[in-house]
């Protein structure tokens, strides 16, 4: 979610103030990258044997595509900014 407010400083510049929230409301997301669900399936004479994970997602924190903050479950972030439009 982003907010902005613009301020008129003269007739040709102006400030923007911004706020970009990621996370809102600060609920979990669950990854679903490779790994992320533990399974052992091997197949030993047609049969395939499960672990005691088999199933269970796993991967809830860390950097998603080198975006640390930004991935599936991470908390909530916010960032700031100030623009001169000119």
């Amino acid at each position: 979610m982003s907010v902005f407010k613009s301020f008129p400083i003269t007739e040709r510049v102006r400030i923007r103030m911004q706020a970009d929230m990621f996370n809102l409301y600060n609920r979990i997301n669950l990854a679903s990258g490779p790994g992320s669900v533990g399974s052992s399936c091997g197949a030993v004479n047609g049969v395939c044997t499960t672990s005691a994970g088999f199933g269970k997602v796993s991967d809830t924190i860390g950097d998603f595509n080198g975006a640390p903050g930004l991935g599936p479950g991470e908390q909530f972030n916010m960032q700031l900014a100030v623009k001169i439009i000119f």
